[in-house]
């Protein structure tokens, strides 16, 4: 959880200040989301938002950090079996 931490930047929804986890986090988050609580019935809004997010800001994301993370953590298994879902639909 502290690297998840680290990555967090401020950002402002108007005058509303925000703190936002980074990208790799992010996509960590999300595919851990859905593969942990939605794995069987995952909705289209729920990987059309990761879909988006990694399409949106592609040149952004540090993959190898990713993939070091989640080996590291020992969770690459809901990131492979997510962004499949995603390439595939």
């Amino acid at each position: 959880m502290h690297w998840f931490w680290q990555t967090t930047h401020k950002a402002y929804d108007g005058s509303q200040p925000l703190v936002v986890l980074g990208l790799e986090v992010q996509i960590l988050h999300l595919c851990g989301h859905i593969a942990l609580h939605h794995t069987h019935e995952p909705q289209l809004l729920w990987l059309y938002d990761l879909a988006e997010l990694i399409i949106t800001n592609n040149k952004k994301i540090d993959w190898d950090l990713l993939i070091d993370k989640v080996q590291t953590f020992q969770i690459i298994l809901p990131l492979r079996q997510i962004l499949a879902t995603i390439a595939r639909d």
